[in-house]
Parts: C-alpha cells; structure tokens; sequence
C-alpha cells in the first residue's frame, strides 16, 4: 500500500521483487512483523513529493497487459 497525494494504490510486491531498486530490495529483506507500513490501508507506504501523475505513469508502466 502506497499513497501518492490523497490516493492510495495497492501495489503487489510481486511486481517489485525484480526491480533493480536497491530501496525495494532492502525493504524486502527486513523481517516482516504483522501491521508495518504498506501492508495495510491505515499505514500506507507515503510518498511525500511524489507527483501523482508521474507515479500514476510508472503503475501504468508495472502492470502493462
């Protein structure tokens, strides 16, 4: 769960295990413990100065058919 401006997006980590982000990689390699940020919707990953058109761009990019 990530919210981008007022807009929350669930985003499958799937989708982010093959990145080539060293951000994801890290975060994913922490020990998972129950109600962290992003995994539920009261605490959403935030973006803060993320522009959402340009994120709404990149999801767009991620889930092609």
């Amino acid at each position: 769960m990530a919210k981008v401006g007022q807009k929350l997006y669930k985003i499958h980590k799937r989708m982010l295990i093959g990145s080539e982000s060293s951000v994801f990689a890290t975060m994913f390699s922490l020990p998972q413990r129950q109600n962290i940020e992003g995994q539920i919707d009261e605490k959403p990953i935030i973006l803060e100065g993320e522009d959402p058109k340009q994120f709404e761009a990149l999801m767009r990019i991620i889930y092609r058919p």
